[in-house]
């Protein structure tokens, strides 16, 4: 049922209120347990799976990367991953320790 909450992308309105829904019951990559500082709030963590998924992801990111620029010379390389971590830094993204 439309009741106009929830955006025309297949979102149901049963899990609209609770986005992390389906990722921890279905696909069992986060878990949840009772904000000991906050007794309204929860606190969210990957699971082991969640891990292993998430740096799935990154590895597979990686080496498409490393595809895409395995013409490009180290100056042209370096020069991009400055780039990025100086739009990140403007973002106030975390530098990635990895």
């Amino acid at each position: 049922m439309d009741t106009g909450l929830t955006p025309p992308m297949g979102t149901r309105t049963d899990t609209a209120d609770d986005p992390f829904r389906a990722v921890e019951s279905e696909l069992g990559l986060i878990e949840r347990r009772a904000d000991p500082d906050d007794s309204r709030g929860q606190l969210i963590r990957l699971t082991e799976l969640g891990a292993r998924r998430s740096e799935d992801v990154r590895a597979a990111g990686r080496a498409i990367l490393r595809r895409a620029m395995r013409s490009w010379s180290d100056e042209d390389a370096a020069l991009l991953a400055a780039q990025l971590a100086r739009l990140n830094l403007g973002l106030g993204v975390p530098p990635d320790l990895d």
